[in-house]
């Protein structure tokens, strides 16, 4: 399972699915890509958001099945089912801030990107919320979309998906770095999860 792991120096917030040296990734029903053609003409910013929602609330209720004892359970290689929410969690927040970085023109700061590469970043959110507990981590996921949806709020159509509208998206669109950070990258994820919490149910 995929982790976004990239030695490549990040030269914009490109979102968390799509790396530029990395393979294809598993795609929401929107099938683009990052820097790719704009999004389909019938597609509007309530669509995009019922889109997200729903992937979240799939894998809210994924994680609702999973005890507590269950999230400190090793799924990928030295992570947790714990660390790899807490993992989730961070890079929603990574487009909540950006999207208020966007509407507020202003550069990305440390704290949104706090390495050169995407392995540097995964590596330093996941030492950082090592000792998070399950129920910490629980309310971490849930509370960072709820931010990343009042982020949105105030966006425009043309704003959400134009190409060109910010330097550091590197002529991709807003909405598809924040699928980077949500719907497909629950799609990388969603295996092993799913293998836990079938365990937990059968149990």
């Amino acid at each position: 399972m995929e982790q976004r792991s990239s030695d490549t120096p990040i030269t914009a917030i490109e979102g968390n699915v799509v790396g530029l040296d990395s393979p294809t990734p598993q795609l929401c029903d929107f099938g683009v890509f990052l820097g790719g053609p704009d999004y389909r003409a019938d597609v509007d910013k309530r669509e995009f958001v019922r889109t997200i929602t729903t992937s979240h609330s799939d894998l809210a209720g994924l994680i609702g099945r999973i005890s507590d004892d269950g999230l400190l359970e090793q799924v990928m290689d030295d992570w947790t089912a714990k660390d790899v929410l807490a993992h989730l969690a961070w890079w929603q927040d990574h487009s909540a801030r950006l999207i208020e970085d966007f509407s507020s023109n202003r550069q990305p700061d440390h704290e949104t990107h706090p390495g050169t590469t995407t392995d540097e970043i995964n590596e330093h959110v996941h030492h950082q919320h090592l000792n998070d507990a399950p129920d910490v981590t629980r309310v971490a996921f849930a509370e960072s979309f709820q931010r990343l949806l009042a982020a949105l709020e105030p966006v425009a159509d043309d704003d959400l998906f134009g190409l060109e509208r910010c330097p550091w998206l590197d002529g991709g669109a807003l909405s598809e770095m924040i699928l980077g950070d949500t719907s497909r990258h629950y799609q990388q994820h969603l295996a092993n999860l799913e293998q836990l919490s079938s365990q937990r149910r059968s149990q």
